[in-house]
């Protein structure tokens, strides 16, 4: 998907997320540590998520988690 957004204004983010299947070869775990990488933010685990009292939200990462991938404060 193609987006663009001109003229904005000082202190605007932009914010995504991003699903994909869970790694089952050793293959496809080193193609995801290659991508997380390459990436400033993406990947970066947010820690309200890992640290949430909410099972469903900590469940989304705990696969990271295990990986190693570390968090950032959001």
């Amino acid at each position: 998907m193609l987006h663009a957004a001109f003229g904005g204004k000082p202190g605007r983010h932009q914010h995504a997320v991003s699903f994909m299947a869970d790694p089952k070869t050793e293959e496809e775990v080193a193609c995801l540590r290659n991508l997380y990488d390459g990436f400033k933010y993406a990947l970066h685990l947010a820690e309200s998520y890992v640290n949430s009292e909410r099972p469903r939200l900590r469940r989304m990462v705990a696969r990271l988690v295990e990986l190693g991938f570390e968090t950032s404060k959001v």
